[in-house]
């Protein structure tokens, strides 16, 4: 009987303070459990931290091409403006340094603005009817009306004709006398001053002589070919004179020469296609050598 109720007083104590022991496990894990919950909220609120400061540099980065790219759009609007610029100051010096040149051969011009060239004109091809003439080819055009100024700002009329109803149209300025444009080289430019308010191309036909035969040379003015010539340059339609210049180099890289002098040819000629009603208004058109810059 006392070794029983020795027995469980020893398993009593034993339980007493055993149960402490587990109350204390106990407390530990939970204190653990929270720590272990206060380093996950830790670390999300510093992903969260990151996360932000991620967003906050890709928006400045953002930001910071959103300034480059209006930068590099309005870079881009200066450049094209300053090219617009430059462009208006070339046409507009080519405007006034067109008189300012030597050794004009001409075939369409103004008499004021002849009398400021009269000592530096080499050869005159304007039609006279008498050796020099402009002939329209089977009555493809028509005479147009001038009013208003010319291309050098005078009131005196220009060339205007206009495609009649044959199909096609060509016109040629000839001359029965000589034709003599040996002293032209590659320093020398083609001016001619036109203007029109319709997309219409325009053939010009150069003639030369390269010591054996008559040689010719096209350029076509639009944005389409005309007569099989395909364009290569054109100006603004919108009714104003513009200015057209063709180095006489690029010509003779087409085969144009003028070797020999000739005579009873034509020097040049115009074609504008078949349309009924376009226009070919021209002005100040002459072979020179642009003053030096």
């Amino acid at each position: 009987m006392k070794k029983n109720v020795f027995i469980v007083y020893l398993m009593s104590f034993l339980l007493l303070g055993f149960i402490p022991s587990l109350t204390s496990c106990s407390k530990d894990k939970d204190e653990i459990e929270v720590k272990d919950e206060d380093k996950d909220k830790d670390e999300d609120k510093d992903k969260d931290e990151d996360k932000d400061k991620d967003e906050d540099k890709d928006k400045d980065e953002d930001k910071d091409k959103d300034e480059d790219k209006d930068k590099d759009e309005d870079k881009d609007k200066d450049e094209d403006k300053d090219k617009d610029e430059d462009k208006d100051k070339d046409e507009n010096i080519s405007a006034a340094d067109a008189l300012q040149g030597d050794n004009y051969y001409l075939f369409i011009l103004d008499e004021t603005s002849e009398a400021a060239i009269k000592t530096k004109i080499k050869s005159d091809f304007r039609p006279d009817d008498t050796n020099r003439f402009l002939y329209v080819w089977e009555d493809t055009y028509q005479a147009g009306a001038t009013s208003g100024p010319n291309y050098f700002g005078e009131v005196e009329g220009w060339t205007s004709l206009v495609v009649g109803n044959k199909g096609w149209s060509g016109c040629g300025f000839t001359v029965t006398s000589e034709i003599d444009f040996t002293a032209v080289d590659d320093d020398y430019v083609f001016h001619i001053g036109m203007k029109s308010k319709d997309n219409s191309s325009h053939v010009i036909i150069f003639y030369g002589h390269d010591g054996d035969k008559v040689v010719e040379a096209k350029v076509c003015i639009g944005k389409e070919e005309l007569d099989g010539v395909q364009p290569s340059l054109d100006f603004e339609r919108n009714g104003e004179w513009q200015t057209i210049t063709i180095p006489m180099a690029d010509l003779f890289d087409q085969g144009l020469r003028y070797s020999k002098a000739f005579e009873d040819e034509n020097v040049l000629a115009f074609l504008s296609g078949g349309v009924a009603g376009t226009t070919l208004d021209i002005d100040a058109a002459f072979i020179y050598k642009p003053k030096a810059k």
